[in-house]
C-alpha cells in the first residue's frame, strides 16, 4: 500500500491511535472479504469474463 496514496490508512497503521486490535482485524478482514467480492465479478474464483462491468 503507497502510503501517498492513502495517507489515513497509513497514518492510522503507523500510530495504532483510538484504534484498538479487534478493530483494525475487523477493518482488514471486511477489506479483504470486499476485495473478494470484487475479485469474484471481474472474472476470477466464481466468475466469468463476460460478466465485467
Amino acid at each position: 500500500m503507497d502510503p501517498a496514496e492513502f495517507p489515513l490508512i497509513a497514518e492510522a497503521v503507523r500510530s495504532g491511535e483510538g484504534v484498538d486490535d479487534t478493530a483494525r482485524f475487523r477493518f482488514a478482514l471486511d477489506a479483504l472479504l470486499v476485495g473478494f467480492a470484487g475479485y469474484g465479478r471481474r472474472g476470477g474464483i466464481g466468475g466469468t469474463a463476460t460478466e465485467q462491468t
